[in-house]
């Protein structure tokens, strides 16, 4: 909803809307006092929801073209990644307020460079092509089912995560999320009707207007 109202306003001021909104809520929770579960909600639309949500919605039309990547963008992604995550790694401030801002701006490079690195190996390595696309054509029980799994694996590995490097955790969730999700929607695709994955059969894109590329 939040991306349908600002998609009919100019772009600059959409994401500088979306910015302000995500600093917002990383101020509000700093200096008011919420269960920790809404605590953790706003922490997420700030550091993350917002903005990506927002590019995401806005780009959705440009980000589907096709792209001719290249060697020299793709090992340059590579060096902004693996800066700012060591980057995020080290950040030592006292203040969460400010930690949050700087883990926000950094993120973003990061993830633009991900996202490159990312559909270089898409259009050269066959293989990830197949993965990711075989990924694509059940991204709906993995939206719907990968949340259980996600809280379960931290779980277990949160009295890990101070002792090692985050790119360990966060991969091993990562990769049995995954299979945890293919697995039980499998199981649960056997299910007569389909009844948790069956998309209903109504005309619902009339009520959608098409979304066409902003440049």
């Amino acid at each position: 909803m939040f991306c349908m109202i600002i998609r009919k306003i100019n772009i600059i001021y959409s994401i500088f809307i979306t910015i302000s909104f995500s600093i917002l809520s990383l101020y509000v929770i700093e200096n008011a006092k919420f269960p920790n579960g809404i605590n953790l909600i706003l922490q997420n639309l700030g550091e993350r929801g917002f903005l990506y949500f927002t590019i995401g919605f806005l780009f959705s039309a440009n980000l589907i073209k096709p792209i001719k990547t290249r060697l020299f963008f793709t090992l340059l992604s590579v060096v902004v990644w693996i800066s700012c995550y060591f980057l995020i790694e080290n950040i030592n401030m006292r203040d969460n307020f400010l930690k949050s801002i700087c883990w926000l701006l950094i993120s973003f490079p990061a993830t633009i460079s991900a996202v490159y690195i990312l559909q270089f190996s898409i259009d050269n390595f066959p293989i990830i092509s197949k993965f990711f696309s075989y990924i694509g054509q059940r991204s709906l029980e993995l939206f719907l089912i990968h949340q259980f799994f996600i809280a379960a694996l931290f779980i277990i590995v949160r009295p890990f995560a101070e002792t090692t490097l985050g790119i360990f955790p966060l991969t091993f969730i990562f990769i049995f999320t995954i299979i945890f999700s293919l697995l039980l929607a499998a199981i649960l695709r056997k299910i007569p009707g389909n009844a948790f994955f069956a998309v209903p059969k109504v005309s619902w894109r009339k009520s959608f207007p098409k979304i066409k590329p902003l440049f």
